[in-house]
């Protein structure tokens, strides 16, 4: 007797799909932290950039609502996935 396969529903590739971009968005946003915070710079790198302070505050307040979008859009995801599996 043959196990059946694991087919993964279009719901779930979304669901996959929008966690991958929550992850990038995390990325981002850690990337961003690292250059506002000198202290975590390693010591090769040069203590200066171009991007003034307030372009990095409005950087990182653009990332940080892009990450509670796709966070919601996850949770959003999970909920209709556990409503689909009953």
């Amino acid at each position: 007797m043959a196990e059946p396969s694991f087919r993964p529903t279009p719901l779930a590739s979304e669901l996959e799909d929008e966690f991958i971009r929550l992850k990038e968005a995390h990325q981002a946003q850690a990337c961003i932290y690292s250059l506002v915070s000198p202290h975590q710079q390693a010591p090769e790198q040069p203590e200066e950039f171009s991007a003034t302070p307030e372009n990095l505050r409005a950087l990182l307040r653009v990332t940080q609502a892009e990450m509670e979008r796709r966070a919601g859009a996850v949770g959003t995801a999970i909920g209709v996935l556990r409503e689909v599996l009953g």
